[in-house]
C-alpha cells in the first residue's frame, strides 16, 4: 500500500545526516521526531523536534508538505536558526532571511520508511550583485512510531 493511500497522521522517528559541506561533521546524525497532521489531497503539516546530535536546534520547527504516490516533499522552518560551530556547539544566528530546509524523499514499503535528501540555502552576506548563498545538504530517514486517527 502506498503511504498516500492511508493516513500519515502520527509521530515519526528519524534522523538527518550532515553532507560533505559540513567538513568534520559530514556523516554525523541528528535524531528527530515529526508529528504529522494530514490535510486535503495529500497535503500535510506538522512539527519537528530534534532530539540529539551535533548542532541540534532546541526549538521546534514547523513543516509543510505533500505526498504523491511514493514521493514526499516538505519544508522545515525553525523560529530561530543556529549555526554549527567547529566544536559541535551551536550559536543563534540573526539572519536577514531565515533558511528554509527542503526535504525530498521516497517511501520504501518493505521497511515502512521514508528516505531522501535535504538541502538548505543560507545567506552568508551581501555580494556585489545580491547576497551570497551557500547550499548545505545531506540525507534523511524516518519511520512511523505512533499513528493518529
Amino acid at each position: 500500500m502506498h503511504p498516500s493511500q492511508h493516513n500519515l497522521s502520527g509521530t515519526w522517528l528519524g534522523h538527518f545526516q550532515y553532507g560533505p559541506e559540513y567538513g568534520d561533521f559530514a556523516g554525523e546524525k541528528v535524531s528527530f521526531t515529526i508529528t504529522i497532521e494530514m490535510l486535503e489531497e495529500g497535503q500535510f503539516r506538522g512539527t519537528c523536534q530534534e532530539l540529539e546530535g551535533p548542532g541540534l536546534n532546541p526549538h521546534p520547527a514547523t513543516i509543510q508538505g505533500y505526498i504523491d504516490g511514493r514521493a514526499i516533499h516538505f519544508t522545515k522552518e525553525y523560529p530561530v536558526d543556529f549555526a554549527l560551530e567547529d566544536d559541535g556547539k551551536t550559536t543563534a544566528q540573526n539572519l536577514s532571511r531565515k533558511p528554509l530546509l527542503i526535504y525530498d524523499g521516497e517511501y520504501h514499503e518493505a521497511a515502512h520508511t521514508f528516505t531522501g535528501v535535504w538541502e538548505v540555502e543560507v545567506s552568508i552576506g551581501p555580494s556585489l550583485n545580491n547576497e551570497e548563498l551557500c547550499i548545505y545538504s545531506g540525507n534523511w530517514e524516518m519511520s512511523i512510531i505512533a499513528t493518529q486517527q
